[in-house]
């Protein structure tokens, strides 16, 4: 197995492009080191937590993390949909969170 893997997880997922909850899990979990390293944040509204902000890296920053002993590298960035569909929303890309295993 090489040590130099990359996973990627998109914000939307299923047939109805709801949000993915690993994508959100990881977003909460990045949140504290992404707001003391990234340069460029984005914040957002958290309804469920009392009306909360969460920030989050902004597109084409990085993060790096270490957990369980693991070394990672957090990439964020817009990529084009896995699939071509109609969709009532004009934008054609996806925020994708990466993680890459140096």
């Amino acid at each position: 197995m090489s040590p130099n893997i990359q996973i990627t997880f998109h914000e939307f997922s299923g047939e109805h492009f709801n949000r993915s909850e690993a994508y959100a899990t990881i977003e909460t979990y990045l949140s504290e080191r992404t707001s003391r390293e990234a340069k460029k944040l984005k914040a957002e509204v958290v309804k469920d937590s009392s009306q909360s902000v969460l920030l989050s890296m902004d597109e084409n920053e990085e993060v790096t993390d270490e957990f369980e002993g693991v070394k990672l590298r957090w990439v964020s960035k817009k990529t084009t949909p896995r699939t071509q569909s109609f969709s009532r929303y004009a934008e054609s890309e996806e925020e994708v969170l990466q993680a890459h295993f140096p």
